[in-house]
């Protein structure tokens, strides 16, 4: 977990997924606004997905199909 973010207490009230046209694109602009990557980019029939964390600590992730 990135320095500064506090560990998670409960369960996120709110799932965002942002559907982007090339992942691996969105993460590192996504990287460069301030979000920290959690985990690695996973694949699979329905497409590629990437979990992230915004600059306070709450979830959202960046999808491809």
């Amino acid at each position: 977990m990135p320095a500064g973010v506090e560990s998670k207490a409960a369960k996120n009230r709110l799932n965002l997924d942002i559907a982007v046209d090339d992942i691996e694109a969105a993460v590192t602009e996504a990287m460069c606004l301030g979000s920290a990557k959690v985990g690695e980019t996973t694949a699979d029939d329905q497409g590629s997905f990437q979990l992230k964390l915004d600059p306070e600590g709450n979830e959202f992730c960046l999808i491809s199909s």
